[in-house]
């Protein structure tokens, strides 16, 4: 009966998804907004919001420097919710958080994965990018396309 009064168990799925999504703007919040969010979907894993609750997760996990348990979460949403609007955003994701740990053959099929099964997607021309750019520091890519925009421009 504890739990249920003063943990997570007794707040219905409006009130975890919502301070869960809050928190999850706030870094010293982190802890928490793991904490409704993960319980959220675990008690409401049929509502229409699981997908935006697990893009929260990841993220959050991402920025915790937990790299592998943000893939794990996008890669929940592929798995359990694969005609999700966030699906072309999770997968990109994917490519990005293996690309920054510089694992590139994982980043590259993400990226391609992405590119294939999303080929409207806002994220393709991010992604064609993320694979021209593969492996290259942040610096030497700059550079590129600064050279690249004064070429055209000429």
């Amino acid at each position: 009966m504890v739990a249920f009064l003063w943990g997570c168990g007794g707040k219905s799925a409006d009130e975890l998804f919502n301070e869960g999504e809050r928190a999850s703007h706030n870094t010293t919040a982190y802890p928490k907004a793991e904490k409704m969010l993960r319980e959220f979907l675990k008690r409401f894993p049929e509502d229409s919001r699981c997908d935006a609750a697990l893009i929260a997760l990841a993220r959050i996990l991402e920025n915790q420097d937990k790299p592998l348990e943000a893939v794990a979460a996008y890669q929940q949403i592929l798995d359990r919710y694969p005609d999700s609007q966030r699906a072309d955003e999770a997968q990109f994701m994917i490519g990005y958080i293996y690309d920054s740990g510089r694992d590139y053959e994982r980043a590259r099929v993400a990226y391609q994965k992405m590119i294939e099964k999303y080929p409207h997607s806002e994220f393709v021309d991010d992604a064609k990018a993320s694979l021209e750019h593969l492996g290259k520091s942040p610096d030497q890519w700059l550079r590129e396309t600064q050279r690249e925009t004064v070429a055209v421009k000429k």
